[in-house]
């Protein structure tokens, strides 16, 4: 494609595979030439044990580089039909879309749960376990979560494609269950994040919305919004950067032809290729820092007295 940076190498031997009789297939040097990881990764010892074990083609063609005599002309597949299949609009924009949808839905349902728990006279027993219900995810393995999400997920993507006549996994493709994995695995932060903000408010800002005709969900937009921006903002940052370096769940769930961060940096590393994967690992830090910053620059919470506004603040008696 015109990319100086990209390349391909294969290490093997000249011949092919109908003319091994002129080839020492048992001479050392022969295997050294052809495996650049020679003396790192790759050992005498273990190439010795591929040789005892494989036939001389397989050797020849998996240890050794060599392959079948081509014959000019015939193609696997057709060049014109490869070139059809370029995407020159591909990009790898899709992990920040992923850590954004999912930040996105974890603050608002962190933000409905912990308002909606919080204490306004009523059972505390009842508020204090569906806290604990909507936060579990948090202390469970993203490996776990991700493994017990599979079996439930892939019976609704059969029943989807089966009802709506889909081909594959709707559901899993469309990362759709990564996305549900991520929100549970994370919505703890957000929860407590509100939590703490609406500790921080005066008990009477919302009983004067209430007196003064207000509902619920009005006092929660023109009263507590307002106020949680702190509280969310940075429950947001924390959920955004947990998303973009979750492996488990990534791994696990994941659409096909899907990578992120830490799955790349996963595959080169099983690879042996760390200087490649090294650049994910830096772009997983360079993300993590505008967030520390950030968070590092919040005011620190005032006490809730010294929140009080002159509003609530006794009236001097009147001379």
């Amino acid at each position: 494609g015109g990319d100086g940076s990209l390349g391909y190498r294969d290490w093997g031997l000249d011949g092919d595979l109908e003319h091994l009789a002129d080839i020492d297939l048992d001479d050392p040097a022969l295997w050294e030439r052809t495996n650049p990881a020679w003396g790192m990764r790759v050992t005498e010892e273990a190439t010795a044990r591929d040789r005892r074990g494989m036939s001389d083609q397989g050797f020849a063609r998996e240890i050794l580089g060599i392959w079948p005599k081509r014959v000019e002309g015939s193609t696997v597949i057709d060049p014109a039909r490869w070139a059809q299949m370029l995407d020159e609009f591909s990009t790898r924009d899709r992990e920040a879309g992923l850590a954004l949808g999912v930040t996105a839905i974890a603050v608002a349902a962190g933000l409905i749960v912990a308002w909606a728990s919080r204490p306004t006279g009523g059972a505390g027993r009842r508020r204090a376990w569906w806290l604990g219900s909507a936060a579990l995810g948090y202390g469970i393995p993203g490996t776990v979560l991700a493994i017990g999400l599979l079996p439930p997920a892939l019976a609704m993507d059969g029943w989807i494609a089966g009802a709506l006549g889909w081909p594959g996994l709707p559901l899993m493709g469309l990362g759709a269950v990564l996305v549900l994995a991520c929100v549970l695995r994370f919505l703890a932060l957000p929860i407590g994040g509100v939590e703490a903000g609406l500790a921080r408010l005066p008990a009477p800002l919302e009983q004067v919305a209430r007196s003064l005709g207000e509902s619920p969900w009005g006092t929660l937009r023109r009263v507590h919004l307002p106020l949680l921006r702190p509280a969310l903002s940075a429950s947001a940052l924390l959920v955004f950067i947990d998303v973009m370096k979750e492996l488990p769940a990534s791994l696990l769930l994941r659409p096909a032809n899907f990578e992120t961060l830490p799955t790349l940096l996963y595959a080169e590393a099983a690879r042996g290729s760390y200087e490649h994967g090294a650049l994910a690992a830096l772009l997983i830090v360079a993300v993590g820092l505008p967030a520390v910053l950030l968070l590092s620059r919040e005011p620190a919470p005032a006490s809730p007295a010294d929140d009080a506004s002159p509003a609530f603040m006794p009236m001097k008696e009147a001379t």
